[in-house]
């Protein structure tokens, strides 16, 4: 499937999963948050440790991976349980959400954890094994695979171990679409879209300025500041928005994964929230 053709299937999808969340917009501080963890954090640390000695630079790789994923997994445990309580028609509490994920703190550590290595984990074992799988009690590659995909709205919404949440959504995923590999879908082809307008567009302000044809005076940069905020901005909203849908999507197919209830926001359709595998 080409570009534009995903950007013609993801776009409605992201539309139906932003509807459903706008009546209640401060649900949308834990994407929001996590956008920002995920972009700011890794110039923070590298330029932290820079301060303290360049050699140590190369340390921002294993801190922004082992450090930001239990914290992007409470912001998106968070998330998952206030969209769960909307979908089950409740209005959740703000911050309710917070004291979830906190009360499931131990298992979404070890589950973000395995997220951040969950694709070299799966493919690295066979159908029947995974390594170091026992030590969390995942029997198998196809249990991580399928927590990998449901791995937020899983934890929080089961009350289960890790194990237990592992083999409870893959049993759940499996009686839905059989043994292939279900993810939702996404919006990265929009975000990427989002994210080269905002470049192309600060090219073209920035060759206009240098040929004194148009430019807007916004400081720090006179001219040039447009040209410079833009693809940050674009790059922003890009990434917040594919976080936002991407906890819609996955918690609605899990809760249709489980007791077969699409919320009717998001259609009837659930194969229509699949990614094209």
């Amino acid at each position: 499937m080409g570009w534009l053709s995903r950007i013609r299937v993801q776009g409605p999808v992201a539309l139906r999963a932003l509807r459903a969340v706008l009546w209640r917009p401060y649900v949308l501080v834990y994407p929001v948050l996590a956008s920002m963890l995920a972009l700011l954090l890794p110039a923070v640390i590298a330029v932290g440790l820079g301060l303290i000695d360049i050699r140590l630079v190369w340390l921002t790789v294993p801190i922004y991976l082992f450090g930001l994923a239990p914290l992007f997994g409470l912001l998106m445990v968070a998330y998952c349980h206030e969209l769960d309580e909307l979908f089950a028609g409740r209005t959740p509490t703000p911050g309710s959400g917070i004291a979830r994920a906190i009360a499931r703190f131990r298992v979404l550590v070890v589950a973000s954890l395995l997220a951040s290595l969950g694709s070299l984990l799966a493919e690295s074992g066979d159908d029947d094994s995974v390594p170091f799988g026992g030590l969390v009690g995942i029997s198998s590659a196809t249990a991580l695979r399928a927590l990998n995909g449901f791995l937020y709205p899983a934890v929080a919404v089961s009350e289960g171990s890790l194990g237990e949440t592992a083999e409870e959504v893959w049993a759940a995923a499996e009686r839905r679409w059989g043994t292939a590999v279900v993810t939702a879908t996404g919006t990265r082809a929009v975000g990427m879209g989002i994210v080269w307008s905002a470049i192309i567009t600060s090219v073209a302000l920035a060759v206009l300025a240098v040929l004194g044809v148009f430019s807007i005076e916004v400081p720090p940069l006179g001219g040039y500041t447009l040209s410079v905020a833009l693809p940050v901005a674009g790059l922003f909203t890009a990434t917040a928005l594919t976080t936002t849908v991407r906890g819609v999507v996955e918690t609605a197919l899990y809760r249709y994964a489980v007791d077969g209830e699409l919320p009717a926001a998001l259609g009837d359709d659930a194969d229509a929230l699949l990614a094209d595998q």
